[in-house]
C-alpha cells in the first residue's frame, strides 16, 4: 500500500522522569521513549527526515514551537512534566503551528480527560454509561454524600480526570457508606481533585479499537481483557496494579483475547456504539472504547480513551487489534500518519 507521507516528523513523547503519578506508584511515563524510537526508525524506513524530541516542562514547550517540521506524531500523554492536565499542549501547539498530527485534537483529549463530562454526552445521546455522581468536597468530603439517593452498592470510586487506572484498587470498590466516604478522602489526599463514584458493574470487561483510514473510521475486532481464578482478587477490574506492577497477580492473570469470543448480536451492539461514540465526540486518529457487560449481555461505556497505548508490544490492545485484521506495526503506524495527513489536507 502506498501511503501519505510527510518529508519531515518531529516523534514527541514524555521526557524520562523518575516522577510517580502519585505516592506510593511505580514511574509510568518512560515507555513513551522507546515506543517514539520504534515509531521514529519506521518513519526513517519509509524516507521520512525524523526527529525524537522530549517534553518535560513549559519551556521544552515552547521550543517546540519554534521547530520546522512536517509533521507532530504524538507520543506524549499523561501530565508533561509536572504541569497537570497537559496531555492536549502538544496537539494544540499543532494545531497553532497549522501541521497535521497524529492521535486526538486537543478538544479530544480535554473533553475525554474529565470523565464526568464524557459521561454525561454519552447520556445525552443515549449511549449507556454506569449512572454516577461527581464529589467536589474537598474540605469535608463525607458531607458531600449525605442525602444522596445514590446507595445501590456496590460502588466505584475513581478520580475524574486521571489514565492508565491511576488510583484504582480494590479498595476503589466500595460495599457501604463507610468505605465509600473514606475512598472519596483517599481520592482527594492522593489526587488533589474531585471524586467520580459510579455504579460498578460486574461482568465481563471489553475494549473497542476505532482507527481512522483516510477520514473513516474503522472498528477492529473487540478485546476481552479475561479474570481466571488465578488474578485471585474479589473484584475483577483491570486496576493499577493491573497495568504497572509486574510482581503482581493482577499484572500476570489479566490476559486479552481479541477477537473476543462474544456473541454475534453483542458484537454488532459494541460495534455500533463505538462507531456512535466516535461520530457525536467528533474523534479523530485512533481511539479504544471501554465497555463492561453485565450479566444480562447489555455494554455501559467505562471511558473513552484518545491515544491510547500502541507500545509495540503482544499484550497492548491497539496494535493487537490491528493485528487481528492483518496490519502489523509497521502499517498501523504508517496508517496513522497517512489518515493525519489526508484529514489536514481537506
Amino acid at each position: 500500500m502506498k501511503y501519505l507521507l510527510p518529508k519531515t516528523a518531529l516523534v514527541i513523547h514524555n521526557a524520562l522522569t523518575d516522577a510517580v503519578p502519585y505516592p506510593d506508584a511505580p514511574v509510568t511515563d518512560n515507555d513513551t521513549v522507546s515506543t517514539a524510537k520504534e515509531i521514529s526508525e519506521i518513519l526513517e524506513s519509509a524516507g521520512v527526515k525524523t526527529k525524537l524530541f522530549s517534553v518535560g516542562n513549559i519551556n521544552e514547550l515552547n521550543n517546540l514551537k519554534k521547530e520546522r517540521t512536517d509533521f507532530i506524531f504524538n507520543c506524549a500523554d499523561d501530565n508533561i512534566g509536572d504541569i497537570p492536565f497537559s496531555s492536549h499542549l502538544v496537539p494544540e501547539i499543532a494545531e497553532k503551528m497549522g501541521i497535521p498530527f497524529s492521535g486526538g485534537t486537543a478538544k479530544n483529549i480535554l473533553f475525554t480527560t474529565d470523565k464526568a463530562a464524557t459521561k454525561k454526552i454519552l447520556l445525552k445521546n443515549n449511549i449507556p454509561t454506569a449512572p454516577f455522581i461527581v464529589v467536589r468536597n474537598q474540605i469535608r468530603p463525607g458531607l458531600a454524600l449525605q442525602g444522596l439517593a445514590f446507595t445501590d452498592f456496590p460502588l466505584i470510586v475513581k478520580p475524574i480526570a486521571s489514565d492508565g487506572s491511576e488510583g484504582i484498587t480494590q479498595k476503589s470498590v466500595v460495599e457501604n457508606r463507610k468505605q465509600l466516604a473514606e475512598a472519596v478522602k483517599n481520592n482527594f489526599r492522593l489526587f488533589h481533585q474531585p471524586a467520580l463514584v459510579e455504579k460498578y458493574i460486574p461482568g465481563r470487561e471489553v475494549n473497542v479499537a476505532v482507527l481512522e483510514i483516510i477520514g473513516l473510521p474503522k472498528i477492529l475486532p473487540a478485546s476481552e481483557i479475561t479474570f481466571p481464578k488465578e488474578y485471585g482478587q474479589k473484584y475483577k477490574i483491570v486496576d493499577f496494579d493491573s497495568k504497572w506492577r509486574p510482581e503482581t497477580p493482577q499484572y500476570n492473570n489479566t490476559p486479552a483475547v481479541c477477537p473476543a469470543d462474544i456473541p454475534k448480536e453483542l458484537n454488532r451492539l459494541l460495534t455500533n456504539l463505538s462507531a456512535k461514540v466516535w461520530e457525536i465526540m467528533d474523534l479523530k486518529s485512533y481511539v479504544r472504547v471501554d465497555f463492561r457487560i453485565d450479566k444480562n449481555g447489555d455494554p455501559f461505556v467505562l471511558e473513552i480513551n484518545v491515544n491510547p497505548d500502541i507500545e509495540n508490544n503482544p499484550s497492548i490492545g491497539f496494535p493487537r487489534a490491528a493485528r487481528a485484521i492483518g496490519l502489523d506495526y509497521k502499517n498501523l503506524i504508517l496508517t496513522i500518519v497517512d489518515s493525519a495527513i489526508h484529514r489536514h489536507n481537506l
